[in-house]
Formats: structure tokens, sequence, C-alpha cells
């Protein structure tokens, strides 16, 4: 590969899959050039259900120790390195394999270490992370890309036929997810990004969507969420079927099926935007968390609970735990049901 673009992003699913029109866009600027996706282990599995032409997707932890960062970006033979999302350690490692051009985010430390610097202030006004992440091209190519709607829209989702037939089984294991009904992903773990809705708030959105009869609610979580998805069955004394700890893609292959998911601001939410499930977000007020900066870009709905205008650019390390709750509490769970109805609704 004599000339090949890097695109690192090495951090959470929905970061990454934000990233994605930026990948697409790469791709289609400079379509003689090989581009190599260098991303997160654990959300590498996204590769397999979306097929971009000429993208390779090396996964690169990072917390890998210096020297494999060293050998992993010096394998790839880059001409071209843009760093959306790079640890110090790998931005020093671009700079010590003097990889040609280097775009980074010139109000970080390791700004110091590229010699293209993104210079977009992401906060005021908020920018979306899709529009953030395309600015490290436009860097390049001197003019404004395409928009991030426009290019999500155009991104190939596709699964293997291992994938449809792993969803066949779960479903095939679950017979009451073989209805005419809709079917509604509640998913209320996440990573502590932002700030989330409280569990009695979601075991009181199971109990109301179960007692509608119209459609079928369905618990989903990691392997490690488990435990809160069991909580959540007790305090709402509703049975519902659970989602818990599928490989990335085979999740999505189910994933794919259901109609509606309510979660967090969290990667599955962005996961079920890709797939074309309609979202419901449940974001905070903070403004380091706002849904102009990190909302969904497929079709989908936002709630945002009212906060006062002095708390707004609070850090979410101050607040205490009870503050957070009450916080996202000012969403109602009638104002979550009535979304996800109104979702349904609007495709019969």
């Amino acid at each position: 590969m004599s000339k090949a673009i890097g695109i690192l992003r090495n951090d959470g699913l929905g970061d990454l899959i934000l990233t994605l029109p930026l990948v697409l866009a790469t791709r289609r600027a400079f379509p003689d050039c090989g581009v190599i996706l260098i991303v997160n282990p654990k959300v590498a599995g996204l590769s397999k259900i979306v097929p971009i032409d000429g993208v390779s997707w090396v996964p690169m932890g990072r917390n890998s120790p210096f020297l494999e960062l060293l050998e992993g970006l010096r394998s790839m033979r880059l001409n071209t390195l843009m760093a959306v999302y790079a640890p110090f350690q790998a931005a020093l490692a671009s700079f010590f394999l003097q990889i040609p051009v280097r775009v980074g985010y010139a109000y970080k430390p390791s700004g110091l270490l590229f010699n293209n610097k993104v210079s977009l202030r992401r906060s005021h006004p908020p920018v979306h992370e899709s529009r953030f992440a395309l600015a490290f091209l436009e860097r390049l190519v001197g003019h404004r890309e395409a928009s991030p709607k426009e290019l999500f829209d155009a991104l190939p989702v596709a699964f293997p036929e291992s994938q449809k037939s792993g969803a066949d089984s779960f479903f095939e294991a679950h017979p009451s997810l073989l209805t005419s009904r809709p079917l509604v992903g509640i998913h209320p773990g996440f990573g502590g990004s932002a700030l989330n809705w409280p569990l009695a708030n979601y075991a009181k959105l199971l109990k109301r969507l179960t007692a509608t009869g119209s459609v079928v609610p369905v618990l989903t979580g990691s392997a490690l969420e488990g435990g809160l998805l069991d909580a959540i069955l007790r305090e709402s004394d509703t049975p519902a079927v659970k989602v818990v700890g599928l490989e990335l893609s085979e999740f999505a292959a189910v994933l794919k099926r259901f109609r509606v998911l309510v979660a967090p601001s969290t990667g599955v939410l962005h996961l079920a935007s890709l797939l074309g499930v309609k979202t419901v977000g449940l974001f905070s007020p903070l403004k380091a968390h706002s849904p102009l900066k990190w909302a969904p870009l497929g079709k989908g709905k936002v709630l945002v609970p009212p906060i006062h205008e002095a708390l707004k650019d609070s850090r979410m390390k101050h607040l205490p735990l009870a503050q957070k709750n009450a916080l996202m509490a000012g969403i109602g769970v009638d104002e979550v049901v009535c979304a996800v109805l109104e979702a349904i609704a609007a495709d019969n």
C-alpha cells in the first residue's frame, strides 16, 4: 500500500459510529488511497456490519505499551494520520515515526505533536461530534464536506449469514418475541460518560409499555449489565426477555429487528440509529452532554429534562448522585411512553 490514510478513533462505540461519516467521506475524497480505521478492540466488531470498500479496521488498545503502539503504526506505513481521538501515547508514536501528514486537535496537549491542527471550538456553540470529525478531512482538502447526515444515510449496513442465523436462533429460543406486535428495546446501561435515568424509571417504563398490550418490551445490556436488568425486572414485577452479553455484531443483528430503542446517551443508541431503528434518547441537561453534540444521526426523538441555568455548566463529577437522579427524573415516564408510541404510529 503506497499511500495509506489512517483515522485514529480508539474510544467508545458511539464516538466511532459518529466518525463513520468521516470514514466514508475520506474514502470518496481519496479513492486511490488505502484507508485504515484504527479502533478500540472492544468495538472492532462493527466492521462485520459496516463494510466500506477499501477500509481496513485495525484494533489498537488505548493502553497498549508504547513500543506496541509504535510498531503497530509503523506497520501501517501511513502517509497521513487523522487523529480524531488519540491517547497521548498514540500521538507521540505518530510524532516519533514522523508520519508526513499528522492532523490533530489543536486544543489538547497532544496538539503540539501534529503538523496540521483542527482549531474548531467544540462547545461554544456546540458542534456535533460527526461534524467535528469531518473537520479533520476538511483540514486536508480545504473545503467543507457533505453534511454528516447525508453521509450517515449512505453508510452500507450488511449482516453476514452467521450473524443472521445467530439472530434467528435467538428469536427461536424466545418465541414470545415472534409476534406481530412491535419490539421495543429498553437499554438502561451505559459507560458513565453522561447522566442516566433512575433505575426506578426504567422499571416503570417496562411496566407501562407492557400494560399497553400493543408492544413487546425487551431489556438489553452487556454481559456486565445482567444484574442491572435483573434489578429492573424485580422492581417492575413484570416479565420481559433479556438480551444480554451478545458479541457486538450478533447483538446488532437482533437489534435490527426492533422498531424502537429507548436508551441514555450511549453507544447502543447510536448503533440502533445506524441500523435504521428509531430511537428515544434520554439525554442529560448538562451542556457537556448536549444532544447538539451527541444526538444520534438517524430517525428518533431526543428527550432532555429541564434544568436551572446556573447548573448547566456543572461538571458531572461535582454533582451528588441524588442530584443527578433528580435532574434526569425530570424526563417523565409518560413522556417516554408517548414518544415510543408516536414513533410506532408514524410507521402505520
